[in-house]
């Protein structure tokens, strides 16, 4: 395999402000959601995206994948900042495909997530995000998701919007939802998320870093 590419960071906020925290990623749905968590927090800050070419070691979990990124983010930026790296678990197909969703989904497509699925009257999966926050001193800071359940849906609607996300949530409906992911807004999933019980990674993030650093 040849080895990752480093470019010039690409800030993508006004990088003047100085009340921001940097996250390491392309994907603006996820840095919409922490900029949301933050605010319900009471947290006055800014979310300042940072794309980076950063090699996606091999790994059994996504923990230790977001562990490595984070760290080398931080060899490059020498800043304070966070990664974040999810994995996707269906219970019929015992836990797969785990850290390598990317890879299936960029193979097969939602489409094709939900074809895997024929066959199988069990269509339950979960999604759990891992959030590393990397200090000013280097020293890591990890907060995991309570796990995130969906169901696959039966049939795929080529109609239905995209995902900030990712392709996934054009096929998976969250517990507690009557719709997919993709047609959920912020608010929607944050009441839900409250109504069960269950925390975010982003939240148990923005708890700690209020008491720490706000």
């Amino acid at each position: 395999m040849a080895p990752a590419v480093r470019r010039r960071p690409e800030l993508c906020h006004n990088s003047v402000m100085t009340n921001t925290i940097l996250f390491v990623t392309g994907n603006k749905g996820k840095v919409a959601f922490m900029q949301h968590y933050l605010d319900d927090a009471g947290i006055d800050i800014a979310v300042e995206t940072v794309a980076l070419d950063i090699k996606e070691v091999q790994a059994d979990t996504a923990l230790e994948v977001a562990r490595e990124k984070a760290l080398e983010a931080f060899s490059i930026l020498k800043k304070p900042l966070v990664v974040d790296d999810s994995e996707f678990r269906i219970i019929a197909l015992n836990g797969f495909p785990g850290p390598y969703q990317k890879y299936m989904v960029h193979t097969l497509g939602p489409e094709g997530v939900v074809r895997l699925m024929n066959g199988y009257e069990d269509r339950r999966a979960y999604f759990v995000s891992n959030l590393v926050f990397v200090d000013a001193d280097g020293s890591l800071h990890e907060f995991r998701d309570d796990p995130f359940n969906v169901t696959i849906v039966e049939q795929y609607d080529d109609s239905v919007p995209d995902y900030a996300w990712g392709p996934l949530g054009k096929v998976c409906i969250m517990e507690g939802a009557d719709k997919v992911l993709s047609l959920l807004a912020p608010e929607e999933r944050t009441a839900l998320e409250k109504k069960r019980g269950t925390v975010d990674a982003y939240q148990r993030f923005c708890v700690w870093y209020k008491e720490h650093h706000a």
